[in-house]
């Protein structure tokens, strides 16, 4: 039997801990998503829920359809962002183009951060780009389960709740009167929009009257 001295059992202990420290960090660093910061800043802004239909859909048709839409002439990959069964399969790479609530399993997530031209979504040669704010509302889309939905139109319509109007705030938003400029002003708040200053009487005639007739009274023929 073969004894070893406690210096050398030490040794030999340490290295194999020191191994499994490095192979758990690869592990680690390789299973993490990790997110550029200009992204991460506009996640902050974004509605509580991403809605499919309001939020991503648009986002899919007008940057990714063009290579991974309904046209079979241009689609690359074999893959269709357009239909949630082949959006959400397994690829022949083995990848998933979403995967719910897993940033790091779904490759669309790994491409749209992607800086190198070879991989990164959509490619340069489309001249098509994603801006931080849409690749944001794409990654949270997915971290919060990538729930798929309908073309709006089949929706059965529900009554949202009606946001609570802020009061005394610093920014320039709309006065709330009713539920409508409470919609409104939760809006402004979404997209960093202010208000423009209330119009005059006679500005608000003008407007209606160019409404209804398609004609702009002049200043002059308008009296109260």
């Amino acid at each position: 039997m073969l004894l070893l001295s406690k210096e050398t059992w030490f040794l030999n202990k340490s290295k194999l801990l020191i191994g499994i420290i490095i192979l758990l960090g690869f592990l680690f660093t390789k299973c993490t998503f990790v997110i550029p910061d200009e992204i991460t800043q506009e996640m902050e802004s974004l509605p509580e829920v991403v809605d499919f239909n309001y939020h991503i859909k648009p986002i899919l048709s007008d940057r990714c359809f063009k290579c991974h839409g309904p046209d079979e002439n241009t689609r690359k990959a074999g893959l269709r962002l357009d239909i949630e069964t082949i959006a959400f399969a397994k690829l022949e790479s083995g990848k998933k183009a979403f995967s719910k609530s897993n940033l790091y399993g779904s490759e669309s997530a790994h491409r749209i951060i992607s800086t190198d031209p070879e991989t990164q979504m959509p490619p340069p040669e489309s001249n098509l780009k994603l801006s931080a704010r849409e690749k944001a509302f794409l990654l949270k889309w997915i971290e919060q389960g990538a729930e798929w939905q309908a073309h709006w139109a089949f929706v059965p319509p529900k009554i949202p709740s009606i946001p609570s109007p802020l009061k005394g705030s610093a920014s320039p938003l709309i006065e709330t009167r009713n539920a409508i400029d409470q919609f409104v002003q939760s809006k402004q708040l979404e997209q960093g929009l202010e208000s423009s200053p209330p119009a005059e009487k006679v500005t608000l005639i003008r407007r209606l009257s160019f409404d209804l007739r398609a004609c702009l009274k002049s200043q002059g023929s308008v009296w109260f």
